[in-house]
């Protein structure tokens, strides 16, 4: 064990004497980290020496005052003397920081050591270096982007420095090693631009990113924002998954999601799903997974609502740190269930053959609440992982699923009764939703006895698209960060709107009615069960396609249709088979132009709204309405199709 002197000096060429030499030393930290990953800071016993290790940083926390002990060997790196570490640890906290040197230069007597340079003159800028002149003397001051004195000041050629505090450090790179001395500000408050004036430099300007924005990674698959020192807010998803005295958690945005990692606590946070928070640390990546390394965490709400997860076949980049949910899956065989307390990676099996890792975490507690494995096919429900120890990081995916609830082994039911009642596929003037548009609609009704609650379920326009993986909407679960609650009692009905606007509403769907291929169907939050479905015949502008009583087999046309409330009450215009056939059809509807086209030759007669005759023709195939006044029209075809037109 060697006091920093005595492995500190330097012969005539400015090379360490030392260097090699394995020893321990004691000293008080100074400055900062200057390194996102591994070390790089100053101890300081009478004299300073550099700590510098590539990529461990041995659990420790760089924090001025601090007083450590440090064993490894002594080297130098362009003319730095410092010792690369194989052992460090915290002796205790807030020793006292030496009074700055006040200097007129830098040479190999200030380096590592709190120096200060007064008065000085910005003369000239190169990247991350910058000349200051006082007098007679020049020096190099370099601002490092590990510190925030670049995050709340700007400098350019002449401005003055009433004085600039640093560490002195070194860059040279051949031989005689005795040049390229330099002064490593510590902090913004280490330069003095207001010379004992009353006001303070500003506080240090951290910027917020949106989560999708730092998860971004290059061909490695390494995140292209590593080191980045930043903020961001987000909900926070699934449990803690470390026990031991820190934190491991999920935090989303609109745009992503990513880990939140310190060995410790921070701001003594206990880690609640739905708190929405503000976190303030570094980007790093360990074994492919983007985390930020938090110094602060703000709590700016809680209990905000946790959406559905994302369904995915697959667990790759996009899937990290996102909460997902993989569907029909089975247990590998030879798969061992952890025990309680215990941690254990399980291979899933997916619908479509694949091979997929499940993480089962022990702080989570599903082993202490699930004891046996669960078999059959299930569905799971978890967070996004990765563990690949080499580059590039593009293997290794996991699904950690963070609740017991998170496994699904109980295939859903249709409710009883529960139907698609009537539906409204071209709606311009019949009803209005909420915000006062004549929006599609499918209403459904509950016949059974039990009520039935719409959260989940999902909803197509079209049923064979949907089972090939068409469009579908989900009923969601939350609606402007608050749960929902979207329920139809027994006898009673709703209204869904297919007006592809769901920032309307939670009874907005993600979808349109297309008119030419109405097939709705509703069907359970597993997508396993159809509970009803229905083809529409293409019907005219506000009639509705229906049951002719509510509940009914029979399927009618109405003239004057019955949006939430009873179809029982409805006015029939024809009864309509479920095949489309030859359906009598007109188009456009509305028409703003001069002609009205059908889709068949007829003889065709017209009637306003108070049933007088406007016009008559025989084996036509389209009419000219250029003459007529706005307003609702009755075509009537010699075989008794009745069509209703709107002329703009």
């Amino acid at each position: 064990t060697y006091p920093i002197a005595d492995i500190n000096n330097v012969d005539a060429n400015g090379e360490a004497d030392s260097a090699g030499v394995m020893c321990w030393t004691k000293g008080v930290v100074l400055g900062v980290d200057m390194r996102g990953n591994g070390l790089q800071f100053t101890i300081w016993d009478n004299e300073g020496i550099g700590i510098f290790s590539g990529s461990n940083d041995f659990g420790y926390t760089v924090t001025e005052g601090d007083s450590v002990m440090v064993q490894g060997t002594v080297s130098q790196f362009n003319g730095l003397t410092q010792i690369n570490p194989d052992t460090l640890y915290l002796v205790n906290s807030g020793n006292t920081i030496p009074t700055p040197t006040v200097v007129t230069s830098l040479g190999e007597n200030t380096e590592s050591e709190l120096v200060r340079f007064e008065n000085a003159l910005v003369t000239g800028i190169s990247g991350s270096n910058y000349e200051l002149v006082a007098g007679m003397d020049t020096i190099t001051m370099r601002v490092d982007s590990d510190t925030d004195v670049d995050d709340s000041l700007t400098f350019a050629i002449g401005d003055s420095l009433c004085y600039v505090i640093g560490i002195g450090g070194q860059f040279d790179n051949s031989s005689p090693y005795l040049s390229g001395y330099q002064l490593f500000p510590r902090t913004y408050t280490d330069v003095d631009t207001s010379c004992g004036g009353i006001t303070p430099p500003p506080a240090p300007a951290i910027p917020t990113y949106d989560i999708g924005l730092l998860r971004t990674v290059d061909a490695n698959f390494e995140v292209d924002s590593l080191n980045v020192y930043c903020a961001v807010e987000g909900i926070v998803y699934g449990a803690d998954l470390d026990g031991n005295n820190g934190i491991s958690f999920h935090v989303k945005d609109e745009t992503g999601a990513i880990n939140i990692y310190n060995f410790n606590d921070v701001d003594s946070y206990v880690v609640t799903e739905g708190d929405e928070i503000r976190v303030v640390g570094e980007v790093i990546m360990y074994n492919g997974l983007a985390e930020i390394f938090a110094d602060s965490i703000t709590v700016l709400s809680t209990g905000n609502c946790i959406p559905f997860p994302r369904v995915v076949e697959q667990l790759d980049e996009s899937t990290e740190s996102d909460y997902i949910e993989i569907r029909n899956v089975t247990l590998a065989p030879g798969q061992f269930w952890p025990a309680p307390t215990f941690n254990e990676n399980l291979d899933i099996v997916t619908e479509n053959g694949d091979t997929l890792t499940m993480r089962i975490d022990k702080d989570t507690y599903i082993p202490d609440s699930i004891l046996t494995a669960p078999s059959g096919v299930f569905n799971i429900v978890g967070i996004g992982g990765q563990f690949d120890g080499s580059a590039p990081y593009d293997e290794g995916y996991q699904i950690f699923p963070m609740f017991p609830y998170d496994f699904d082994t109980v295939p859903d039911v249709a409710p009883a009764g529960f139907v698609i009642n009537e539906v409204g596929p071209v709606n311009q003037s019949l009803v209005a939703d909420n915000n006062g548009d004549f929006d599609d609609w499918i209403e459904v009704y509950n016949g059974g006895t039990s009520t039935v609650d719409l959260v989940g379920m999902h909803v197509t326009e079209n049923l064979d698209a949907a089972q090939q993986g068409g469009n579908v909407a989900r009923v969601p679960r939350c609606f402007n960060n608050a749960s929902v609650n979207l329920t139809v009692g027994p006898g009673e009905w709703a209204m869904l709107w297919a007006d592809n606007e769901p920032e309307q509403g939670p009874d907005h769907l993600n979808m349109n009615l297309n008119i030419l291929t109405v097939y709705p169907a509703i069907a359970t939050p597993d997508l396993n069960v159809t509970i009803d479905s229905i083809q529409v015949p293409n019907v005219s502008v506000d009639l509705t396609y229906g049951r002719k009583t509510d509940g009914d087999t029979a399927w009618v046309t109405f003239e004057v249709g019955t949006p939430d409330a009873s179809n029982n009450s409805g006015v029939i215009l024809s009864v309509e088979n479920l095949t489309l056939g030859n359906a009598f059809a007109v188009f456009p509807n509305p028409v703003e132009g001069d002609e009205l086209f059908f889709n068949q030759v007829v003889d065709v007669t017209v009637y306003n709204a108070l049933g007088g005759v406007v016009l008559q023709a025989t084996q036509v195939q389209s009419i000219n309405v250029d003459a007529f006044d706005a307003g609702m029209y009755i075509i009537r075809t010699a075989n008794a199709d009745v069509v209703k037109v709107v002329v703009r």
